[in-house]
């Protein structure tokens, strides 16, 4: 029975990771292409002429494709500077936001776990216990 389990277990994670090279390999693909074909439009651009077109009727749109040398540089950091200010300063990651980020996380986690206990009964200590312990020390638990 646990042998089956098992089996089930590793055939399963096997999918899992199976399914997640193809869909990287998908991508890959997908911005090789973009990089020798240029793309009609953005799903941003899409939206926009959707919205466009529902409210207004119809839509006046041209695009063309431009080689890098014809876009200025001071465009190119314009369009970096809106979209993140200090991208040269930390190297296309704010460590600093996402330490806050999961300092914020723990603690609402922590407060979550408190009211969780409060909630359980005061006359079943034992469930308190249990409650209160990590999800991965319960498995056998909740699996059998």
């Amino acid at each position: 029975m646990l042998a089956s389990i098992f089996n089930a277990l590793k055939q399963w994670l096997w999918l899992v990771l199976a399914g997640f090279v193809i869909l990287q390999l998908f991508f890959v693909g997908r911005i090789a292409f973009m990089a020798v074909v240029d793309p009609s439009s953005t799903a941003f651009e899409r939206s926009q002429a959707w919205q466009i077109v529902s409210t207004q009727g119809r839509l006046i749109w041209r695009q063309q494709w431009q080689s890098d040398d014809q876009i200025a540089k001071t465009l190119k950091r314009a369009v970096l500077a809106s979209e993140d200010s200090a991208f040269t300063a930390h190297n296309g990651i704010w460590w600093d936001a996402i330490e806050k980020a999961w300092q914020k996380n723990a603690k609402t986690q922590a407060k979550l776990e408190a009211q969780a206990a409060k909630k359980i009964a005061p006359n079943q200590p034992h469930l308190k216990l249990w409650a209160a312990r990590p999800l991965l020390s319960n498995w056998p638990r909740i699996c059998f």
